[in-house]
């Protein structure tokens, strides 16, 4: 059976990066994943207009603004029919991201029989975040591999509202990474432990009640039906397994950051010292950044919160980069959606576990969740070579303890801070940046206590006092 979706909100497909971050954000569940955009359901569809409001790249528009958009949106078809291959496997994971790649890797080590489903051809691409990540977190899973590494972190730049700057001297802090390459490096460990991966293939539906039995994907036009006894959910926010797991689970517009990046190419950065930028003019509700990527390249990009800003992210970025640089090259657009809420308690549902964004494992008050990514795959890799075999509720609750344990608390106690940041004006923001001034500059630091530095942020502020005090 076909039928072709032509909505009130329509998607552009040439602008549309497949974020998938207005799914979660529906109110009427009207929104799906399609081969080369999202698609909206016109008989579910209510009009809120909150896809529009929360897309980062202005892909979703009322039709009655935009021919183009009209005139781009794809000719999709949803297929309901029967496969044309089944497979059997004892772990499937949907999606082929860091945290999926990295339970690839882990789980077919461990002697599993591992399908990865990815919907990109290559892995990595296209690049949808600054790629900066800390030493502690690549190491923690990985030891890295020259190619992996665009630049290394050696300090930091931040910029409070008044425009005063506070230098931090931390060698070996972390890294930029080259995604694409890591990521492809890390499949090509997961095939070489035993792991079969599919490319180009889109995960259309997972079957099961109580507990996941089959995933249905598209390949090429062929109708893929994989049967598994575990399932991990890698494929982000938005993302079939969270809807199956989390069916009535909805984000809201201060649960998310839209980010506007891009790669550029000036002579105007510092190599090695990224920079943060903060203020409500700049990014309302986040902040920009600079990674220095060596050869005179860096992503530039910033993340706002949608429901406190007054335009887009795009416009924000305009204004940013004016002001920050006066000449420049952009090579390529780098656009997404990141989650800042609080994560899923317990991280899936029977057997079916999350991992990375699709689990809501990000930094509430950062955004950085490459690192959580990698940890989280690793972990629920080796919570089923443990447990295989015992129930799915003692398996998912182990997972859930173990990720508490390592860095859920922390993360949490972010997540719940970060309704007290987004309350700070501009004028407390610079009180707490002249406090770290006073910590942190005038040494060279070997290891930060990160923990430490926000707890005393949260000392510092009595509105950041008020909501934490029962979590330190």
């Amino acid at each position: 059976m076909e039928r072709n979706f032509v909505a009130m909100y329509l998607v552009d497909a040439q602008k549309c990066v497949m974020c998938w971050g207005c799914i979660p954000v529906c109110p009427a569940d009207a929104i799906f994943q399609g081969k080369s955009s999202v698609l909206i359901n016109p008989d579910l569809c209510d009009n809120c207009g909150l896809c529009e409001k929360v897309c980062p790249t202005g892909a979703i528009v009322n039709k009655d603004h935009s021919e183009t958009a009209r005139q781009s949106t794809p000719e999709e078809n949803i297929i309901i029919s029967e496969p044309d291959t089944v497979r059997e496997c004892d772990v499937i994971i949907i999606g082929g991201g860091p945290g999926g790649l990295s339970a690839a890797y882990f789980a077919s080590r461990a002697g599993f029989s591992v399908c990865v489903i990815e919907r990109r051809k290559k892995f990595g691409i296209p690049v949808a975040c600054a790629e900066g990540i800390s030493t502690e977190g690549l190491t923690r899973v990985f030891e890295p591999k020259r190619e992996w590494i665009s630049t290394t972190i050696e300090g930091a730049l931040i910029f409070s509202p008044d425009g005063e700057e506070l230098f931090v001297d931390h060698p070996r802090a972390g890294f930029v990474l080259n995604r694409p390459k890591m990521e492809s490096s890390i499949a090509e460990m997961a095939k070489d432990s035993g792991a079969e991966i599919f490319t180009s293939t889109q995960a259309l539906k997972i079957s099961g009640k109580n507990f996941a039995e089959s995933v249905i994907a598209e390949r090429n036009g062929e109708i893929l039906k994989i049967y598994a006894k575990y399932f991990i959910g890698a494929d982000g926010i938005g993302g079939i397994s969270w809807r199956w797991a989390f069916p009535q689970k909805q984000i809201g517009l201060m649960d998310i950051e839209t980010c506007a990046q891009v790669l550029l190419k000036t002579e105007e950065i510092t190599e090695n010292i990224p920079e943060f930028h903060w203020g409500s003019e700049i990014a309302p509700g986040g902040y920009a950044w600079v990674f220095p990527k060596g050869k005179n390249l860096a992503n530039v990009g910033l993340g706002i919160v949608p429901s406190i800003a007054k335009n887009s992210p795009q416009e924000f970025f305009k204004n940013f980069i004016a002001r920050r640089f006066s000449k420049y090259e952009i090579i390529e657009r780098r656009d997404g959606i990141v989650p800042t809420t609080m994560r899923f308690k317990p991280p899936g549902r029977g057997n079916l576990l999350l991992v990375g964004d699709a689990a809501l494992f990000t930094n509430s008050i950062s955004g950085a969740g490459i690192d959580t990514a990698l940890f989280s795959g690793k972990i629920v890799a080796e919570v089923i070579a443990e447990m295989h075999g015992q129930s799915s509720i003692k398996m998912l609750k182990e997972y859930d303890n173990r990720w508490k344990n390592s860095l859920g608390r922390q993360l949490d106690l972010y997540a719940r801070l970060r309704d007290g940041i987004l309350k700070l004006s501009d004028e407390e923001m610079n009180e707490i940046a002249g406090m770290l001034r006073r910590q942190l500059s005038g040494r060279k630091w070997t290891a930060l206590n990160i923990p430490k530095i926000v707890r005393d942020i949260v000392f510092f502020n009595p509105k950041l006092l008020k909501i934490a005090r029962h979590f330190l």
